[in-house]
């Protein structure tokens, strides 16, 4: 039986038997990677400390992300769920508390799951920078307190994060999934640290879709028991009875790259150092998932078919509508280049070399920065900003512009050179 067959034979008897929650391959393959995931693996000679993937599930309400994980959590029997008052940074990561004689440790939510997995559920209720206080535990998988005393424990903890999007917004009404994740996580190495994102439209479903009563019944293969014993497998295996052979390993790479020349890195969820170690722990989880083992069902044995799923599984979300990686790609790709370098040359020339140097310094650039730094009118500011805009000079970000790599590269150039001479560009 192919992957895919089997991946849809699974979700239809777990969907059907156990979420409710239909027409959703997708997320609860997702949450079950993470599931199925080994604590560490070899990826030829070089040890993963970390060979669990993270995800992140961001979708409108009521879409089944989080009832999903719920009635996986339950019929897995295994992990937790933290919302509400617990997601949040002392909740997750711990803090210190007061007592009569002193101070006492109090462990989060990530720290006390070392080992197992977590839920983190309304994620939109973090801030930027408590995400970001979490970057180090995320990678090292140690969790720290540094106040009045420094406390340190293991937090090797699998994580699902979900929620809706930040900009309290259906999914339909933002225009870019990067720009959506961007807005919800902050940094851009808080946003890299996710092995990989999965959008959820409500449109997709429509009512009849996701009413209980219309859906086909479906033998329930995947009981609890079992689900349970083969996420506890799964979770036992050690580094060395996880088997990525010379070929997959080749393959974990060659898709790596792919993605790296497909997707643009300007969003840092795909990108070239970690990419191929990102699609090694899917593709490790999904035969995990899979039961994909010897004689002895000891040992985890991972193929190129594996890591084939996992890229074109990728792809197919990133590619989604709701998404938009690809033609945000697409979008980033055409800052590399200045359309008519000549025209913008002969702009900065006019401004003069005393503004080239401030845009040179500066990050953000505004109508208002070019009225009051070059004398000019409103309406004339907003020309000049128009066609450094139409030669691909600058990218709108929230409420300003800011400068395209093609851009920072020309100015450094026409720094360089007298600007009188602009046919030398």
């Amino acid at each position: 039986m192919q992957i895919g067959d089997k991946i849809n034979e699974i979700y239809a008897d777990i969907s059907t038997n156990v979420t409710k929650i239909y027409h959703r391959n997708n997320l609860h393959l997702g949450i079950d990677l993470v599931f199925h995931s080994p604590l560490s693996f070899y990826f030829g000679n070089k040890f993963i400390s970390k060979g669990f993937p993270e995800l992140l599930v961001i979708g409108d309400t009521r879409c089944g992300k989080s009832e999903t994980a719920t009635c996986l959590l339950r019929h897995y029997r295994l992990g937790a769920r933290a919302s509400g008052e617990n997601a949040t940074l002392a909740g997750l990561v711990g803090g210190l508390d007061q007592v009569r004689n002193g101070w006492r440790v109090s462990w989060g939510r990530i720290p006390l799951n070392h080992r197992r997995l977590l839920v983190i559920d309304e994620v939109c209720g973090l801030t930027h920078e408590d995400i970001g206080k979490m970057s180090d535990l995320r990678s090292s998988g140690v969790a720290e307190i540094n106040k009045i005393r420094i406390e340190q424990t293991h937090a090797k903890t699998r994580l699902v994060w979900i929620s809706n999007p930040r900009e309290k917004s259906p999914i339909g009404n933002i225009a870019s999934g990067p720009g959506m994740i961007e807005h919800l996580i902050g940094k851009p190495e808080d946003v890299a640290r996710f092995d990989f994102v999965i959008i959820l439209d409500k449109r997709e479903v429509d009512a009849a879709g996701a009413d209980e009563r219309k859906q086909p019944e479906v033998p329930h293969v995947y009981t609890s028991d079992l689900c349970h014993d083969l996420v506890l497998w799964a979770w036992s295996r050690t580094p060395d009875q996880v088997r990525l052979s010379s070929a997959t390993v080749d393959a974990c790479h060659d898709y790596g790259e792919l993605m790296c020349k497909h997707y643009s890195s300007d969003c840092p969820l795909v990108n070239t150092m970690e990419q191929k170690l990102k699609i090694a722990r899917l593709a490790v989880a999904l035969a995990c998932r899979l039961f994909s083992t010897d004689k002895t069902g000891e040992l985890v044995i991972v193929t190129p078919e594996h890591v084939k799923f996992v890229y074109e599984f990728m792809c197919q979300q990133y590619n989604m509508p709701q998404f938009g990686y690809d033609l945000y790609a697409r979008r980033m790709r055409t800052t590399e280049k200045i359309k008519n370098k000549a025209e913008v040359v002969e702009l900065l020339t006019k401004w003069g070399e005393h503004i080239v140097f401030q845009l040179i310094d500066g990050y953000q650039l505004t109508v208002k920065f070019i009225e009051e730094s070059t004398g000019c009118e409103y309406n004339e500011a907003k020309v000049h900003l128009a066609k450094l805009i139409r030669n691909g000079c600058v990218t709108k970000k929230h409420n300003f512009y800011v400068k395209t790599p093609a851009f920072i590269e020309l100015l450094k150039e026409v720094t360089e050179k007298p600007l009188n001479h602009k046919e030398d560009f």
